[in-house]
């Protein structure tokens, strides 16, 4: 976007103006009214009105009656005394004598006294509107004169009577005018940027602003300060500045010429921090800006940059659309994850190690109300119990040998406004698990050493390998806080459970080690067929570790046939065997659970049943996920009492 000059001409001058747009195209939009000036009066105004235009140009007559009119800058093409006494010149000499000049409204200054002194006969009329120039060429015409030398107006009722008429504004006047226009409309523009720039930064800021002028004029009020005083701009704007603040330490920074700062006062029922600044000129007040804000804002802001800060790192990486496969049961659990991110409840994510709890529980926050918060994750089992207290709830200076000095914010306190995973929830211990309730209940914390209770705005979002309800029985957990986790639960099914998933896991794996070791095309293709050659074998391995061992699995399968020559199938078997840490065939997960003799243990059981459930009641399906044979099957469902 350009600055924008706007011409009001008509006929002559228009053609004119016109021809020159190309030269200052570069530079600024130059639009061009042809119409005469009460039509063209209208126009301006509502170009003035909507800030469309910077500068407007015109004719030394027009521009008399739009400076009455408008408040934008006009640029008068002005074609003074001796530039129409030359003209009279050479209109006489081209068209004989006498020559007439029609001037609009006012004579030209000087012209008269100039054409008395001069041999040319030569005379100005003035005329008011159209008719009344229409009526004067007519009578020049009938009283013998030769040639009219006038505007552009004058000079198109002239070709309708075929009266001879000289243009009023040479091309080299109209092209001093334009560079003038141009000019002032630049800066126009520049100025005009600097100040909408100024009043964006002064309206989003969150201080109030006030700038006072040296008679203690309120002239300026920003939108801050409107919502902090409730006071609208366009009535303080004008107003003496102590109608509107407590006047005491205004006069007395006035006085003084320098600044009071961080002055607290009572206004409104609210607690307001001010700041009066002076402005000094010459060792003379000239005027006050004046900053405050709300002091509980101030507190609350700066409790925020501190989180903030402290916060940096706690980001939640992955989505739904991270988590691969096709397979129902994934599709069932995506399913349910993304109806839990609309929920603020507890939830609770079940499954085997390594099947991607944590991946699930990333996609739950960033696809949550809660994305732009923190997402802090933690292990439970990873810290002993005492230094897991701390963590969580923080602790405040001298609560314990080797406290930090001021205290440390808890992983609660950091994760406002998140959220706080909480992985292998199943190994706290009961006390912790009594503290905990306790936050989830009353969604507030206390520091370890600490006598100031914190509110905090955190969804918990837990995970486990473990049998909680096992535990309850067993007296490891608490039961009122297993159902406090356990609002929204979520299984993750194991690897074994979705073996139709592997090849699209095996290769978006395969993909991100390409793209991390930076693999030419040709290794990469060399590799994905070696691993077409073992896909049968994969689908038939139980995959205890689940994903995580499939993807470490798939690294140590690319690093050991980087640069090989190349492998024959038996031979690739033969290392895909060695680096499952198998001595038996990979096909032979029919004796992983027959190996097991009569072992009737709880995890065997869950795990057959779940398949079994995941499989629609069908044992053929199930036998075949599990990579057994349906009397097996039979024989373990027997010895479990199932049937």
């Amino acid at each position: 976007m350009k600055p924008r000059v706007v011409a009001i001409s008509y006929g002559k001058l228009t053609d004119i103006i016109k021809g020159m747009k190309s030269v200052y195209e570069s530079i600024v939009e130059l639009h061009v009214i042809d119409s005469q000036l009460e039509e063209a009066l209208n126009i301006a105004r509502r170009l003035e009105r909507e800030e469309e235009v910077e500068v407007f140009v015109t004719g030394n007559s027009n521009a008399r009656l739009l400076n009455n009119n408008l408040e934008t800058p006009i640029v008068a093409i002005n074609a003074g005394a001796s530039t129409v006494l030359e003209l009279v010149y050479q209109a006489a000499k081209a068209y004989g004598e006498p020559v007439a000049v029609m001037s609009f409204r006012e004579p030209i200054s000087k012209l008269k006294a100039l054409l008395q002194i001069v041999k040319v006969q030569a005379e100005e009329f003035i005329f008011n509107d159209s008719s009344d120039a229409e009526e004067c060429i007519k009578t020049l015409q009938s009283r013998g004169f030769q040639v009219v030398v006038g505007a552009g107006r004058v000079c198109k009722l002239a070709q309708k009577y075929n009266f001879p008429f000289v243009f009023r504004y040479p091309r080299e006047t109209v092209r001093e005018a334009l560079d003038i226009a141009v000019q002032l409309a630049v800066s126009r523009w520049h100025d005009k940027l600097k100040n909408n720039q100024l009043r964006v930064i002064l309206d989003n800021i969150q201080d109030g602003v006030i700038a006072v002028d040296r008679s203690d004029m309120v002239n300026l009020f920003n939108t801050s300060a409107e919502k902090i005083l409730g006071i609208a701009r366009g009535v303080a704007v004008g107003r003496n500045v102590t109608d509107v603040l407590p006047g005491e330490k205004y006069h007395e920074a006035k006085e003084l010429k320098k600044p009071e700062i961080n002055c607290v006062k009572r206004l409104n029922h609210n607690e307001l921090v001010f700041n009066y600044i002076p402005i000094i000129e010459k060792n003379q007040v000239e005027g006050m800006v004046v900053t405050f804000n709300n002091l509980t804002h101030l507190q609350e802001s700066e409790y925020e940059i501190r989180r903030k800060y402290r916060n940096k790192g706690f980001v939640a990486r992955a989505s739904f659309d991270d988590i691969i496969g096709e397979s129902t049961s994934i599709k069932q659990a995506k399913k349910f994850a993304e109806r839990f991110a609309n929920s603020e409840g507890t939830v609770l994510i079940t499954g085997e190690s390594g099947t991607g709890k944590e991946l699930f529980a990333q996609s739950i926050h960033l696809a949550s109300k809660r994305s732009n918060g923190p997402f802090v994750p933690i292990n439970c089992a990873a810290l002993p119990e005492n230094l897991l207290e701390s963590e969580l709830f923080g602790y405040e200076e001298g609560a314990f040998t080797g406290a930090k000095k001021g205290g440390k914010a808890g992983l609660f306190e950091l994760a406002h406004g998140g959220t706080l995973f909480l992985d292998e929830i199943g190994e706290i211990s009961l006390n912790l698990q009594t503290r905990l309730l306790r936050a989830l209940q009353e969604r507030e914390v206390m520091r370890v050493g600490g006598s100031r209770v914190i509110p905090v705005d955190v969804r918990v979002i837990a995970a486990t390998n473990r049998n909680l309800k096992q535990a309850i029985k067993e007296g490891r957990m608490r039961e009122d806080f297993y159902y406090r986790i356990n609002v929204l639960n979520l299984h993750i099914p194991p690897l074994r459970a979705r073996l139709e998933d592997i090849v699209l896991l095996s290769k978006h794996f395969m993909l991100k080690l390409f793209n991390k070791m930076e693999l030419p095309a040709r290794s990469q293709r060399a590799i994905l067929n070696y691993l077409k050659i073992v896909e049968p074998k994969l689908k038939k391995y139980s995959w205890p570790g689940n994903v995580r061992e499939l993807e470490n699995f798939l690294e140590r399968f690319v690093i050991m046939v980087l640069n090989e020559e190349k492998l024959e199938p038996n031979e690739i078997l033969y290392l895909a065997e060695k680096l499952l840490d198998v001595e038996v065939d990979i096909s032979t997960s029919q004796d992983l659970i027959e190996n097991k003799g009569n072992s009737t243990s709880v995890e065997e059981r869950e795990y057959i049943l779940r398949v079994l459930k995941e499989s629609g009641g069908k044992k053929k399906l199930a036998a075949e996920r599990l990579g057994i044979s349906r009397v097996t099957l039979w024989r373990r469902l027997k010895d479990f009492k199932v049937i």
